[in-house]
């Protein structure tokens, strides 16, 4: 599975703990199943681009010599990868944003 990286900028101030929100058992597991599911939406290849590159820290050359393809297909897979991915986690945020929304 691939690591997401928040940025924030130096001066971003944190939610004090009262006002931030609790990660709930049910949050974590809709979590997981939502990745699991975005996962099974991409092919192998791109699976297995992203496993090189995020899980074992290959730069996309390294990616490419050990998929055996061209560069610019691996970079191809990897961009496509990202960007569903990204798609999604927009997608399970505002989902997120939502659900709290109702039940206030």
């Amino acid at each position: 599975m691939t690591e997401v990286q928040t940025l924030e900028a130096p001066s971003a101030r944190r939610p004090s703990a009262s006002k931030a929100p609790r990660t709930t058992k049910s949050t974590a597991n809709l979590g997981e199943g939502f990745a699991a599911r975005v996962l099974s939406v991409l092919s192998e290849h791109q699976r297995i681009a992203l496993r090189l590159r995020h899980g074992e820290g290959l730069s996309p050359e390294q990616v490419a010599a050990r998929m055996k393809l061209p560069q610019g297909v691996t970079d191809r897979l990897l961009a496509d990868a990202e960007r569903t991915l990204q798609a999604a986690r927009r997608a399970f945020v505002e989902a997120l944003v939502e659900n709290a929304a109702s039940r206030d």
